[in-house]
């Protein structure tokens, strides 16, 4: 029988009990509070790889330099939306005009291209490159952009000029001419001195009215079509008297910068693709200075007849080794529809105008000499040159030798420095459809 008021006895084996209970508690408290940590931290970790890391993390390197993944995503958006601008200012100015649905396809088709991921993310990806390049090269030269600079470019871009509108710079026309040798004469007596141009390539430019505060862009399309890295503003139109005031300016800039953020371009974004064309332009005129480019070039001319085969082209060479018209043969025989009716002339052209094959022959021969069949692209020429010359350039003809001469600087740098493609960059291009029309 129990003793009453007596406190239980706790024995070793109870206390043992406790002691066990006690651990075990312990222990499922500490592992839950582990999971617990555990799961935090891999959210924490995953909000800030997502929205941190990530962003954050190289998409290029350029030697020293870099760009993010989060830069290409706002180019990217940029360029996108400047495609898409385009586009549907170019099918408002074709109903306009009263162009069927067909042709309005054709714009659609041929724009759509420039929006498909890999195509619009290369295109970002090497203008970065190509920003990179010349910033470096900015730095090393001691070149700068002043914020007096980027806010002149800026208003330029607008339309608005405080210190009124620039004078336009002097153009120069030069207009080749030459006088013919006898032996010149001789070989193509139906003709002075021709000064046509050949066609190297089929270029269409599609260049739609800027209307504020949209941006636009020139779309210029060979086979994938091109879009200038610089906005373009345009002020909006008016009918009133009213000056274009520096307020207005103000208004309209807000206003477009606004537009951009809802198509997820910052306007940190905007001032890099201005800045850059800013340093593009001063170092291509500093790279030019030291080419000491002049207005002129070695230039030939030529006529052919261009058929589709070798055994062909042979015969045609056998007839004119025995006497034969070049001129009449080339009207009677050449598949170039273009050159046939002029006798196979071709005019006056410079280096990088023709294929390699083609201009490699040209310029290798003599005057009067008449090459042995070439093959290109388009089939089997037998060629003839009648002059060589270094001949003055046009305004436009300089300008693309230019750009052909820093686009050629520009390649060397980039072959000459280190660049790394962080290839994740084709899992963020953001998806940019054409509006339906």
């Amino acid at each position: 029988m129990a003793r009453r008021g007596k406190t239980p006895l706790i024995t070793k084996k109870h206390m043992a009990r406790l002691e066990k209970e006690q651990r075990q508690t312990r222990i499922i408290v500490l592992s839950t509070l582990a999971v617990v940590i555990l799961v935090v931290g891999l959210i924490g970790y995953g909000l800030l790889n997502e929205y941190v890391l990530k962003p954050n993390r190289a998409v290029v390197r350029v030697g020293d330099d870099k760009a993010s993944i989060s830069e290409f995503i706002n180019l990217a958006n940029f360029n996108g939306q400047q495609i898409v601008s385009s586009y549907t200012q170019n099918v408002q100015i074709a109903q306009m005009l009263g162009y069927d649905q067909s042709y309005i396809d054709s714009i659609k088709q041929q724009i759509t291209s420039s929006l498909e991921p890999s195509t619009l993310g290369n295109n970002v990806l090497n203008s970065l490159i190509e920003d990179l390049l010349i910033r470096q090269e900015a730095k090393r030269r001691g070149i700068t952009v002043t914020e007096a600079e980027f806010e002149e470019e800026m208003q330029a871009q607008f339309g608005f000029f405080p210190d009124g509108t620039p004078t336009p710079k002097p153009t120069f026309v030069t207009v080749p001419t030459s006088t013919l040798s006898p032996l010149q004469t001789a070989l193509f007596p139906a003709t002075s001195t021709p000064i046509i141009t050949p066609t190297a390539t089929l270029s269409v430019t599609l260049t739609p009215t800027a209307i504020p505060p949209t941006a636009t862009a020139t779309i210029q399309t060979t086979s994938t079509p091109q879009v200038t890295a610089t906005p373009a503003f345009t002020a909006t139109p008016t009918l009133s008297p009213t000056p274009y005031t520096e307020e207005l300016y103000n208004a309209e800039y807000k206003k477009v910068i606004e537009d951009f953020k809802t198509s997820k371009v910052p306007e940190s974004t905007i001032r890099w693709i201005v800045e850059s064309g800013i340093y593009r332009r001063k170092v291509r005129d500093a790279v030019l200075a030291e080419l000491n480019l002049k207005p002129e070039e070695e230039q030939v001319w030529a006529r052919h007849i261009l058929v589709a085969d070798q055994e062909t082209a042979n015969k045609i060479l056998e007839q004119l080794k025995n006497g034969a018209n070049f001129a009449e043969l080339a009207a009677k025989n050449s598949t170039d529809t273009g050159s046939a009716p002029k006798g196979g002339d071709l005019g006056w052209f410079g280096k990088g105008k023709m294929l390699p094959e083609f201009e490699s022959a040209a310029f290798g021969l003599a005057v009067g000499e008449i090459s042995q069949p070439v093959q290109t692209t388009y089939g089997w020429h037998i060629i003839q040159v009648l002059g060589h010359e270094v001949r003055p350039l046009t305004e436009s003809e300089f300008s693309s030798l230019q750009d052909s001469k820093f686009n050629d600087w520009l390649k060397a740098q980039r072959e000459a420095t280190t660049v790394e493609i962080d290839e994740t960059w084709r899992d963020v291009v953001p998806t940019i459809t054409l509006p339906s029309s």
